[in-house]
This record gives C-alpha cells, structure tokens and sequence, in this order.
C-alpha cells in the first residue's frame, strides 16, 4: 500500500505553536559576551535617545500618523 506511513516514522507536531524569541534572548545573553555588550549599548543609546526627546518634546507641537495593519494568519 503506498503512502502509508509508519507511526514511528510520523513528526509530533506541536498543537500550540509559539515564538522563542525571549528564550533564545536569555540564553544568548548567558552564553555570548558580545551579545550582551550590544544589547547594554543599544539600551544605552535608547535611554538617551528617550531623554533628549522628552526635553525637546516641549518644543515640537504632537503629531498623529494614521496607521492601518494587516494581520495575514494562513493556518
């Protein structure tokens, strides 16, 4: 009988698919010493980006940017 497949030869796929993004986020920020040093400069330069704005934010009038998002889910 063709395409019949063995139970032992099936993938178990997850019934609740999730992004790992915070895990890997973790574990390279024990593994990698690079890693965490870009991660320190770039929150760094964050904070000091999100300073200079609040100061300066007194002086520029607010500005709101109509937005529309499209969410494509093929499941």
């Amino acid at each position: 009988m063709p395409n019949q497949t063995n139970s032992s030869e099936r993938t178990n796929t997850p019934t609740v698919r999730r992004c790992a993004t915070i895990e890997l986020h973790h574990k390279l920020l024990n593994e990698s010493e690079e890693y965490k040093n870009a991660r320190v400069k770039i929150e760094s330069i964050t904070n000091e980006f999100l300073n200079n704005a609040r100061l300066a934010s007194s002086e520029r009038p607010v500005v709101k940017i109509p937005v529309v998002v499209h969410v494509v889910w093929n499941t």
